[in-house]
């Protein structure tokens, strides 16, 4: 297609007291930011119905993350 842009797989639903795949998907966010970028597209690999954990963690946790850095276009 011609398009060449940056892209990250990053790790949610951290469960249990051992260590965790990084980065973390609210890390994942920060550090796009920190790169300059203010858009921003997340795209589900796992659970891509309506699990509530993701759901959560999607629609609450990582909204709350993007407006922190004052994403422009999160989709």
């Amino acid at each position: 297609m011609g398009v060449d842009l940056p892209y990250t797989v990053v790790w949610q639903s951290k469960v249990g007291p051992k260590a965790w795949l990084k980065p973390s998907l609210l890390e994942g966010i920060a550090n796009f930011y920190k790169q300059g970028f203010t858009n921003l597209l997340v795209t589900p690999l796992g659970f891509t119905s309506d699990h509530i954990e993701t759901l959560h963690e999607l629609d609450i946790e990582m909204m709350e993350e993007v407006h922190k850095h004052k994403y422009e276009k999160v989709v």
